[in-house]
């Protein structure tokens, strides 16, 4: 390991400065989330934040009875917190990547624990997979879906799939 200063430490890790941007990649492990408004984020992922911003656990009900049932049922969904105020929050998930996506009426499928952060106007569901969920270890995910900005956690580099998608598809070569 190639000795350096504290100084250049520092500069090498800075925190970027200047952005607007409602999620910030600080790190390709670190979320900066921007609140202005409010924001849901995955409960025990705040490293670290500044600013007037409120944490408040997801109600059980919020979102209502439906959603409710289904989570009880499925076990999928994830536990989630508002913040709300204005200021910046850090978030991180156990050193796992991060994506962020910037829905524009579109819609995605996510396992419930690796949903990280959404904004305000992105809705959530929860809903089968088809075969796939079979062999990658759950059967129902989060559909996401809305306008708005959406940070997803990865272990490693994801596999995405189009529909349609399959049992036999999955399984066959």
């Amino acid at each position: 390991m190639a000795r350096q200063s504290i100084d250049e430490f520092l500069r090498a890790n800075a925190q970027q400065q200047g952005s607007t941007d409602r999620f910030v990649l600080e790190t390709s492990e670190i979320l900066e989330v921007n609140v202005d408004g409010h924001v849901w984020a995955k409960v025990g992922t705040m490293v670290d934040y500044n600013g007037e911003v409120r944490f408040e656990r997801q109600s059980s009900f919020d979102g209502g009875m439906k959603k409710f049932l289904k989570k009880q049922v499925t076990g999928e969904g994830a536990v989630l917190m508002k913040m709300e105020g204005r200021g910046r929050v850090y978030l991180a998930d156990r050193k796992k990547k991060i994506a962020v996506f910037d829905l524009a009426g579109q819609s995605m499928s996510v396992n419930g624990n690796d949903l990280l952060a959404m904004e305000s106007g992105i809705d959530w569901d929860i809903e089968m997979t088809g075969g796939a969920g079979i062999t990658s270890g759950g059967l129902f995910n989060m559909k996401l879906s809305g306008q708005g900005m959406v940070a997803i956690t990865t272990k490693g580099k994801p596999l995405t799939l189009r529909p349609p998608f399959n049992a036999t598809n999955c399984l066959s070569g």
